[in-house]
């Protein structure tokens, strides 16, 4: 027989928070935050901010990618013991390039319930007004730092063939576009999304070849963080558009056009990647 006095088991909820925008926190989230027991935060300080702002006032437990596997372990004992909690992440919703993975898996390994607020996301916000394919999709989060390792992830991306979602920080964002220009496929395109929901949100959909020309030529883009979304399906260049462009080619040259000029007007005219058009110009005017 069930002891009548035991208390039942609390419920974990994740709650997606602003990714910029605090209007973006839903009444619901507000409500769930106020009536929980307490909310394990990724950083307690920042959390604490945004709570004010909504004159939330709760318990806070920090719990980041240094402590969450142990902190688990008291979060799934004041489940047990029933308490309800909330975990947030400092921006968007946990877990998706965020803490939270090991709290949820265990808790769930538990037999306890987890129920979700869902909201802000910075991927399905890119995805959205991208512009790009996005029936089938892939998420990628961070690429790796080091150059070779984020080649071979790029090279990845481009055998899946599906739109793919990335996030860069502004440290890394420049060598990440150049390397883009440099190894996507001819046709490609890719959405650039800075700030989003922010006061200094730009967006920017180009062709891959034009990535790292477009955020060199401003110094402000060098600032926030970015979401990428990148999409493989627009154009491909067939052996038949290969020879007409390999014809045009060579009537601007034979014009005296420069090379730079002709990758540019090209690029544009094509839809094609603006680099790989300057080397191929450059192929055939040293066979000329």
């Amino acid at each position: 027989m069930k002891n009548v006095t035991e208390k039942p088991a609390g419920v974990l909820w994740v709650v997606a928070t602003p990714i910029g925008n605090l209007q973006d926190l839903s009444p619901r989230a507000v409500q769930v935050l106020k009536d929980v027991d307490w909310i394990a935060a990724e950083d307690t300080r920042h959390t604490g901010a945004l709570l004010t702002q909504f004159g939330v006032k709760n318990r806070l437990i920090s719990c980041h990618e240094h402590n969450e596997a142990t902190r688990w372990v008291e979060l799934l004992e004041r489940l047990r013991n029933g308490e309800s909690g909330a975990l947030v992440s400092d921006a968007g919703t946990p877990l998706i390039s965020d803490p939270g993975y090991v709290v949820v898996k265990e808790v769930r390994a538990a037999g306890m319930t987890v129920k979700v607020v869902p909201g802000p996301s910075s991927i399905t916000a890119a995805l959205s007004i991208s512009g790009l394919p996005t029936d089938s999709f892939r998420y990628v989060g961070f690429l790796p730092a080091k150059k070779q390792a984020k080649a071979n992830a790029i090279s990845l991306m481009i055998e899946s063939g599906e739109t793919t979602v990335l996030l860069e920080s502004v440290h890394r964002i420049f060598s990440t576009l150049q390397l883009l220009d440099e190894l996507l496929p001819m046709g490609s395109k890719v959405f650039l999304g800075r700030e989003l929901t922010k006061q200094f949100e730009e967006t920017v959909l180009l062709k891959a070849g034009d990535l790292s020309d477009w955020l060199a030529a401003d110094v402000n883009r060098l600032r926030g963080e970015y979401v990428l979304a990148v999409s493989f399906l627009e154009r491909d260049i067939a052996s038949s558009d290969e020879r007409l462009t390999e014809v045009l080619i060579s009537s601007f040259l034979k014009q005296g056009v420069s090379t730079k000029a002709i990758a540019a007007g090209l690029s544009e005219a094509l839809e094609l990647n603006k680099k790989a058009l300057y080397q191929q110009v450059l192929g055939l005017r040293d066979v000329k």
